[in-house]
């Protein structure tokens, strides 16, 4: 699974390595999950299994598993693991005392490291190990919390959308492979639109990748390379690719708005909605201005960005009124989607990252 050596290892589109990282530590426990209920695998899960889980089987401790087969390929490179041995290096270097908190003491007992482990020492055991069980070594049970339930959320969101729409958008695509992962029928197109550096490893690795994981969608898949904050160059090419803004739009905007100025986000909601006809509806994740510490210390660890957040709000349905997505608008935050998908006695792990998802229709 290894690739050449791109720039996806600089500036935001590293961050889309971390969330697949996360993604495939919840995939290897959806399957574990899997063949504790029967010991038999379903067809579809097989070759995951054989290929992946088998040879690599870290787990999060997430009481809630999701199912990404294509994101080990994107997080089982060096490049990803150089990621985080440059996360490391900067996080020793600008914010030493991280590494004192009781809190990164006891994830190091969890992950089965002693509790006195210097800075060198991790480094060290990160450099010898693979880049999955580097990665296991570094999320923090609360961010991998956070990352299955927003990608539950919103596959689950996309799911019961399926058959209403035959264009899906999504900005800010990073890795994210529902394009190839769900069940869209080929009557269906799905642009990604992301920065090039991203679309050249995303393409190089997926070359290989759905040779062993068969894609079950039927759609078109486009990619779209463009920067989305202040610009429109992006429309015309989405526009010269076949998309019809006379058609009722899906659009998904997952963990993008943070990395953009509330300036360019008004900007980038007004050029959506003036492609966007009535019934067309928006999916937008938002920071909270509420980022505590607790938060500040486990994202300064597990997250190569955070500190090129950009924006944050505690009234994201400003977003779509404003940009004329005022119909039915309703905000999900964490608490609530713990309470929609984990049980009581599974809330107590918490999520590190306060975000919350709004949803508005034209």
């Amino acid at each position: 699974m290894q690739t050449k050596k791109t720039t996806i290892i600089s500036g935001v589109p590293r961050t889309s390595v971390m969330v697949a990282a996360l993604r495939t530590l919840n995939t290897n426990s959806f399957i574990k999950e899997q063949l504790e209920k029967d010991e038999k695998l379903d067809a579809h899960l097989l070759p995951y299994y054989e290929n992946i889980y088998k040879k690599e089987n870290f787990v999060s401790k997430t009481k809630l598993s999701v199912y990404d087969p294509y994101a080990c390929f994107f997080s089982s490179t060096e490049d990803s693991k150089t990621i985080i041995l440059n996360s490391l290096d900067k996080i020793a270097e600008s914010c030493p005392k991280v590494f004192e908190t009781q809190m990164f003491k006891d994830h190091l007992i969890d992950s089965g490291l002693p509790a006195d482990l210097t800075v060198d020492g991790m480094i060290n055991i990160i450099k010898d190990s693979s880049p999955l069980k580097a990665w296991s070594l570094v999320s923090f049970d609360s961010f991998n919390n956070h990352m299955a339930l927003r990608t539950k959320f919103i596959d689950d969101y996309v799911l019961s959308n399926i058959d209403k729409y035959q264009q899906f958008v999504i900005l800010g695509a990073g890795l994210d492979t529902r394009a190839l992962r769900m069940p869209f029928s080929n009557s269906t197109t799905v642009w990604e639109i992301d920065f090039p550096e991203t679309f050249e490893y995303k393409e190089t690795i997926l070359k290989e990748a759905v040779k062993i994981i068969p894609p079950i969608s039927q759609a078109r898949n486009i990619h779209i390379s463009g920067n989305l904050a202040g610009n429109n160059e992006w429309i015309s090419k989405l526009e010269e690719s076949g998309f019809n803004k006379n058609k009722p739009t899906l659009w998904i905007l997952e963990g993008l708005l943070m990395y953009i100025s509330n300036e360019d986000i008004e900007i980038l909601m007004n050029q959506i909605s003036s492609i966007s006809p009535t019934n067309s509806t928006m999916l937008i994740q938002t920071m909270s201005e509420e980022y505590n510490e607790t938060s500040k210390v486990q994202t300064m660890f597990t997250s190569p960005l955070k500190d090129e957040f950009k924006s944050s709000t505690i009234n994201p349905e400003q977003y779509l009124i404003k940009c004329g997505f005022t119909k039915e608008i309703k905000t999900f935050n964490e608490p609530d989607l713990e309470k929609l998908y984990l049980s009581p006695q599974s809330t107590e792990v918490g999520c590190s990252a306060l975000t919350g998802f709004t949803i508005g229709y034209k």
